[in-house]
């Protein structure tokens, strides 16, 4: 080769290179933000419904599993939380949505991440007649990355598109972020143009080291 083209193939190098690294950084502020806010803030607290007097300690025992159930995801309790779930289940009253977003939360959060559990608990999500919002896929696929699951992470994001549910930022990052640790750049590339084919604007670290 000559000096320029070596030269050339060095820059290309480089500028890959750079892409990379700027791909990590934005995967991994993105999921910074998203394992910040699981639990908290996808739901507003609403005033308790009126019950008849014989309901009401059965309505109050779901309310302390529910809040038992939130607890366990904040600490990554997949044992607690997938059996204050199985409770819930057992009682007259309907599962919430809620409930199996936590209970994938713990799974997510979980050393290790169990991943065929939460795969598990969102299909039974499903089973159970509730349709999966962003929320419960974004918690599955972040539970397959951290162990390195990048192809049931891109699967989960395919389903959550046929299913109808729009991916975020957030989705897309998550998604990202199992690819790469799948060491699947290409594929995290590939990701990110699918991003911004849908309209989602990158991170801002994207744009500043000219990823996007």
């Amino acid at each position: 080769l000559s000096s320029r083209a070596r030269r050339w193939c060095a820059c290309a190098s480089l500028s890959m290179m750079l892409r990379i690294v700027a791909l990590v950084i934005l995967v991994a502020r993105s999921n910074a933000a998203f394992r910040q806010r699981l639990p908290t803030t996808r739901y507003r607290q609403r005033a308790p419904p009126a019950v008849a007097a014989e309901d009401a300690p059965q309505v109050a025992d779901s309310s302390s599993r529910q809040q038992a159930l939130s607890e366990a995801a904040k600490l990554g309790d997949w044992e607690s939380a997938l059996a204050r779930l199985d409770e819930l289940s057992e009682t007259s009253e309907p599962v919430p949505p809620r409930a199996f977003d936590d209970a994938i939360t713990a799974c997510a959060r979980a050393a290790p991440a169990q991943w065929e559990r939460a795969l598990a608990t969102l299909d039974r999500m499903a089973d159970s007649g509730l349709e999966p919002r962003e929320y419960a896929y974004n918690g599955a696929m972040a539970a397959c990355g951290r162990v390195g699951k990048w192809e049931e992470a891109s699967q989960l994001l395919d389903r959550m598109v046929r299913a109808g549910v729009a991916p975020t930022q957030c989705s897309f990052n998550t998604a990202m972020a199992a690819m790469l640790r799948g060491g699947r750049w290409e594929g995290a590339l590939n990701l990110l143009q699918r991003m911004r084919d849908r309209g989602l604007v990158p991170d801002e670290v994207a744009y500043g080291i000219g990823i996007a």
